[in-house]
């Protein structure tokens, strides 16, 4: 403790003295705590405890590796990279709450990254604001299904791959 006998003997006497109780009783040449002294121990445990993991809270937040992270995505935008992105996060963040908010509206989605409602959006068409960073992520393919007899269903505007 860094304390010499005659400091902590001061010490525990003036704590006694605000508690209004004897913590400790000498028993041949040690001390043995009293009830109230036991009662005071565990609470000291216990809030040392909340203390240190209060300290590991924020030494975390800080690090970026606990707190909440609020995501709106376009409905079917789960099915691509996001799932594993997603499920990448909850493995090696598990400390990151992982708040999720589906979405089929872009300006509703741009808008609530804008005024702290999410923090990311994944979303297809992302307003037009100099405030926001878009970065292309992931291409999903489409299919486009016509009538064979529909004009682009034959010669030079068709699918080549079809």
């Amino acid at each position: 403790m860094h304390l010499t006998q005659p400091t902590l003997s001061r010490q525990v006497h003036e704590l006694e003295r605000r508690l209004g109780t004897p913590l400790f009783e000498r028993e041949g040449r040690g001390m043995v705590p009293t009830s109230a002294g036991r009662a005071l121990a565990a609470r000291a445990t216990t809030v040392l405890a909340e203390a240190r993991a209060a300290l590991d809270d924020v030494r975390l937040a800080a690090e970026g590796l606990a707190g909440r992270l609020t995501v709106t995505f376009a409905g079917s935008g789960i099915n691509g990279p996001l799932g594993g992105a997603l499920g990448r996060l909850r493995r090696e963040m598990p400390r990151v709450e992982l708040r999720l908010v589906e979405s089929f509206n872009d300006a509703e989605m741009s808008g609530g990254v804008l005024d702290g409602r999410f923090d990311i959006a994944v979303q297809r068409l992302p307003t037009r604001d100099p405030r926001l960073v878009a970065r292309s992520w992931w291409r999903e393919p489409l299919s486009l299904f016509l009538p064979a007899a529909h004009p682009l269903a034959h010669g030079a505007g068709a699918c080549r791959r079809c």
